[in-house]
């Protein structure tokens, strides 16, 4: 039933006067550039992680966990009707990232990302060596998988799953990315990488959280499912762009469990992020830069309620 309500609601929000959905999700020409997805770790003055994540399969899911008093975000991309937990970052400064590349079709649960990295993300606060990293991915049934660890003091690697194939590229300098340009990537060293690796490095002097937003939002090609994520451990906060719209930023405290607008909104809004999480989808819907199109979509969602209890009171009445 309450998908049922859900449904409703969306069709109903979707005839709305002013409302106009995304329909360029799936267009993208041949003149158009391909979208990096990838990660991306800078020490300079401060730590900075940075991710873009294609959500073309489905939305992308922000959970706030705490446990052992402290805390962390996990990302889950929805792939068909399933979670998968693709990476997470803590209040300790450790981050942990999938690369999203275009045969990617399943990964780790939430159950199985929780359990595997536990330890790391609440305990040891700081990531798995290469011997326990090894043994941590030779139970997992995963292909072609490329990830990224970091955390705090200089420390961070590449790992790359190829088959029965694990390899791992230790951090060499003041940053480390992996990229994966959509429909030419041929390997880590080919030109996807060095064109990222050339225009990362331009930006190292001074490398700041303008930077680093700028830098994912000119990657980010012409698709317009790209969810760009910043990260500033120092400050634990995570900021938040959509749909290649950098004028726009969210922002999720760690420290505070909470997400707000940060720019580019008519109106400052705070709030707690829900025990299920939030979604790229919610915060597209929650666009407070148009105030009186949320108005409709609240009074339309409780009229919506509002006849469903009363029919469903009449039923019983008539069945009693």
């Amino acid at each position: 039933m309450i998908y049922r309500v859900l449904s409703i609601i969306v069709i109903w929000i979707s005839l709305l006067p002013g409302f106009q959905p995304n329909t360029q999700n799936n267009l993208q020409t041949q003149d158009e550039p391909q979208p990096y997805t990838g990660s991306f770790v800078v020490y300079s003055d401060e730590t900075y992680f940075g991710s873009n994540i294609d959500t073309l399969t489905g939305e992308l899911r922000f959970r706030f966990k705490q446990a052992n008093n402290h805390r962390a975000v996990f990302f889950d991309l929805l792939v068909g009707t399933e979670y998968f937990t693709i990476g997470a970052i803590n209040d300790r400064g450790v981050f942990i990232s999938f690369i999203i590349t275009e045969d990617f079709l399943a990964g780790l649960t939430p159950s199985q990302f929780e359990n595997d990295f536990f330890s790391t993300i609440y305990e040891t606060l700081t990531i798995p060596s290469e011997n326990r990293i090894r043994e941590i991915v030779s139970y997992w049934d995963l292909q072609n998988v490329k990830m990224i660890f970091a955390g705090p003091n200089r420390n961070a690697y590449h790992l790359e799953i190829q088959g029965d194939l694990v390899e791992i590229r230790k951090i060499d300098g003041n940053y480390l990315s992996v990229a994966y340009q959509y429909s030419t990537d041929s390997g880590i060293n080919m030109p996807s990488q060095y064109s990222f690796d050339t225009q990362l490095q331009a930006e190292l002097a001074g490398f700041n959280r303008s930077k680093g937003l700028n830098l994912l939002n000119q990657f980010s090609g012409a698709r317009q499912s790209i969810v760009s994520l910043f990260f500033e451990p120092a400050e634990n906060k995570l900021y938040i762009t959509l749909d290649n719209n950098i004028t726009q930023i969210w922002m999720i405290n760690v420290d505070g469990g909470t997400i707000e607008t940060f720019r580019g909104f008519d109106q400052y809004h705070i709030g707690n992020v829900p025990e299920i999480g939030i979604t790229s989808n919610d915060l597209r819907i929650l666009n407070f830069s148009n105030e009186k199109l949320m108005d409709r979509v609240i009074l339309g969602a409780i009229g919506i309620l509002l006849i469903i209890l009363v029919s469903n009171f009449i039923l019983i009445k008539k069945t009693a």
